[in-house]
């Protein structure tokens, strides 16, 4: 069997600067400070019977695990136009700093016989050569750009519908 996990998740806090708006444009700009993790994993797990002994199963595990971790400040602007009670704005941030990557692979083979476990060896494509945990830190660049189309509802609710 083939098992695969995805997880992304961020935060943000940013500062907001507002130019005073006219009756149908606002305009803001932004400074701040960004947070993205991503963690991905893939394991490869084959579990057989041995052809030689009647009593033996063998099971191979694959494992591979990457995590990534971005901490940058950003910058970054919005423009909003209304026109009665419908707007549309675009947004666009910039964040830049450094991404800290970890990359860990694992492979094992393990063996039952009559009930006794044990280990004999690696995986299919994890070896010993390749097996165990790298470190990296690069500076990354993270784009972001938004557009919405929206609704005020009243002048605190609006629904809207956009893309980022």
């Amino acid at each position: 069997s083939v098992i695969s996990t995805t997880q992304l998740w961020g935060a943000e806090a940013n500062l907001v600067a507002r130019r005073r708006p006219s009756t149908q444009l606002d305009l803001r700009g932004l400074a701040g400070f960004r947070f993205l993790s991503l963690e991905e994993g893939l394991a490869y797990v084959r579990a057989q019977r041995s052809l030689i002994l009647p009593d033996a199963f063998q099971t191979i595990t694959d494992q591979f695990g990457t995590q990534n971790r971005f901490y940058g400040g950003q910058l970054g602007g919005s423009a909003r136009y209304t026109r009665g009670r419908v707007y549309f704005e675009g947004i666009g941030k910039v964040a830049l700093g450094a991404n800290l990557e970890t990359v860990s692979l694992s492979g094992v083979t393990n063996f039952t016989v009559n009930g006794q476990a044990g280990a004999a060896g690696s995986g299919i494509l994890v070896r010993t050569s390749n097996a165990g945990t790298t470190r990296n830190t690069r500076f990354a660049v993270v784009p972001e750009v938004a557009a919405r189309i929206g609704v005020n509802l009243t002048d605190n609710v609006s629904a809207f519908v956009g893309y980022t």
